[in-house]
């Protein structure tokens, strides 16, 4: 999960328009599972990550996307370029490890 704030985004800064966040839930392996937004003209764009959730989508298509120059709109890509920012600090390979080993505690088998 990652969440972005209007009061960090530039454009929302410019606008005046600072109240609100973008919400990305997202599974380990990228696919993106829900998306909540608050924030003026949420409406006009969350309809796009609900778009990519029914088309069982990840994270990544939300980046790339062309959307307006809307400062609600930025927060979704920003939160997308976060996720996958935080992926690559992380060590999926200890995770890995981790989540492998609870598994055989939990079933005995991988």
């Amino acid at each position: 999960m990652v969440r972005r704030y209007a009061k960090d985004n530039p454009q929302a800064q410019r606008s005046g328009d600072t109240t609100g966040l973008c919400k990305l839930i997202v599974h380990r392996n990228g696919k993106l599972l829900g998306a909540q937004a608050l924030a003026a003209g949420a409406e006009n764009w969350i309809a796009l990550a609900a778009l990519v959730i029914q088309q069982n989508g990840a994270v990544k298509a939300l980046e790339q996307l062309a959307l307006p120059e809307d400062s609600t709109a930025s927060l979704l890509q920003s939160a997308a370029a976060q996720w996958r920012w935080d992926r690559l600090a992380a060590n999926p390979r200890r995770e890995d490890l981790i989540e492998r080993f609870f598994n055989w505690r939990r079933t005995g088998s991988l």
